[in-house]
């Protein structure tokens, strides 16, 4: 009912207005312009995203790469253990009563933990220090290796000669400061997740009681 009260005219005429205003702006030099923008802006953007890509893979592969030759192996907390030579294991006292003389010999466990990004393997351990009889070769169980987090054990048998240590051990027995000592060193070698050896020098104290001092009192 509507239609035959608008003109004929207006009737053909206006709904093909806007789509020749498209037809118009589509033909225009401002179009292309736009379009020519547009097209810049995708390709700079497809660039951008490819380059970054592969920026970070290239980055990502150097960091994985450089862990590989990362080794941040450190001496666990309390980390010294003694034992008798049959296995038993010496408890720390909270007070000593006399100091022990001559060579007394101890089986000793040091514990290594491995705070770095990758696995690694021990491959030698030697424990040096001031009233030790001797450098002590200590050994790790199984293949050596250590997972990143995660810690593990080197022993060996130690003679401290107390007679030398009695200073030290006296003053254990005493509760009293023990004057400065030559360090107690635990040196490693390590071979990191290529395989390449590192080597790692730990110093367990600066006075002997840690490890001498313990030994020689009872």
């Amino acid at each position: 009912m509507y239609a035959r009260l608008v003109p004929g005219a207006l009737r053909s005429a206006a709904p093909h207005q806007p789509a020749k205003a498209l037809e118009a702006w589509w033909a225009s030099p401002a179009w292309r312009r736009t379009k020519l923008i547009l097209d810049a802006v995708m390709i700079l953007g497809v660039v951008w995203a490819v380059a970054w890509a592969a920026t970070n893979g290239i980055f990502v592969a150097q960091r994985a790469y450089t862990n590989r030759t990362t080794v941040q192996v450190h001496l666990a907390n309390n980390p010294v253990t003694l034992h008798t030579l049959d296995g038993a294991r010496i408890t720390p006292r909270v007070q000593y009563l006399g100091v022990r003389h001559g060579p007394q010999t101890v089986r000793v466990a040091i514990a290594i933990s491995n705070e770095g990004p990758d696995g690694v393997v021990l491959q030698s351990a030697t424990l040096s220090g001031p009233y030790l009889a001797a450098s002590t070769v200590l050994t790790h169980s199984g293949s050596g290796y250590i997972a990143t987090r995660a810690i593990a054990p080197v022993s060996g048998v130690v003679t401290v000669d107390c007679d030398a240590a009695a200073g030290v051990a006296g003053a254990l027995v005493a509760m009293s400061p023990a004057a400065q000592q030559a360090p107690t060193v635990l040196t490693l070698t390590v071979a990191d997740a290529d395989g390449a050896a590192h080597q790692e020098t730990m110093t367990l104290d600066t006075t002997a009681m840690a490890l001498q001092g313990q030994v020689c009192v009872s």
